[in-house]
This record gives structure tokens, sequence and C-alpha cells, in this order.
């Protein structure tokens, strides 16, 4: 078991109850993320907590990041964030059904490739909305690339976390 999985945290501030972390979805260096689900309405949510957050920079990075709504169809919402102690903060994100990149291609699916073109051309426009915000990414990789609805005959819909 991860750690924080079982977890429960507060969330009124934002219109959401109280989380409880359920599954670990990735992580690295900046934080982990989880599929979190509301107690008592079980709505979900992709939960991310980013650690060390020890600058202010660093932090005014994070505060830019959860405060911009960035109208994309290929970048996941920000709902809300919050921070939970003097270096951690938490955001919540919309969730979606998908899997990232990364476990689609060790499976060597040879759709990962026949798509190629289109994933491509959908993380363009998901940076350039991004950039267009004013928001740097710095982390993209495979595990924070989503793609839902894809099958051998159609590619689906990129969305970057």
């Amino acid at each position: 078991m991860m750690p924080y999985e079982g977890l429960v945290i507060d969330f009124n501030e934002c219109g959401w109850g109280r989380i409880t972390l359920e599954t670990h979805l990735g992580g690295g260096a900046y934080g982990d993320v989880f599929k979190g689900v509301e107690v008592g309405s079980s709505r979900e949510v992709t939960v991310k907590i980013i650690r060390n957050v020890e600058s202010d920079i660093e932090e005014y990075r994070v505060k830019n990041e959860a405060s911009v709504d960035i109208d994309c169809e290929h970048i996941v919402p920000v709902i809300c964030s919050k921070k939970w102690d003097t270096t951690t903060w938490i955001m919540l994100f919309k969730y979606f059904d998908a899997e990232n990149l990364s476990e689609i291609v060790e499976r060597r699916e040879s759709s990962a490739i026949t798509h190629a073109e289109e994933y491509t051309k959908q993380l363009i426009l998901a940076l350039h909305a991004a950039h267009k915000n004013n928001i740097i990414h710095r982390d993209i990789k495979p595990a924070n690339i989503l793609i839902s609805g894809h099958t051998e005959s159609s590619p689906g819909k990129l969305l970057v976390i």
C-alpha cells in the first residue's frame, strides 16, 4: 500500500466534502497522484499531492497553476487546491477514466504508433493553451498524458494532467 492510500482529506472549502484517497495512479519528483472518492456521494476526483514546495517561487507556481482556468479540451481541469502543510499542496482535478500513455506503450500496442501523429497534435494544442495562460508544465512525460476511449481504429482523446 502506498503512503496516503486510505487517507481522508477535508475539501469543504471548495464544494467537496471529505475525499478518501483510494488508488495510487502515479508519482514522480513533484508528488503523487491518486484516484479519490468523496465520502457519502461516491463522486470521483483526481488528487495530486505536491511535495517539497519550499520556496516562494515554487509556491507562486503552484498557486498560479491551480488558479488558471484553461479552456482546452486536452487539459484536465483543476477543481481547487489548498496548502496542506508548510511544504505540501493538494490539488483536485476532474477525474477521467483513462489510461496513461506510458501504460499503452509498455503493452506495445500498435495503436500507439498508428495514432502517434494525432496524439502529437492534441498534445501541442494542450501545451499551446497552457503557454497562452503563462503555465509551463515542467513534467511532460507519458505517465502524465492520459488517453481516453482509444481503440485500434480511433485515437480517442488525449488529456494532459
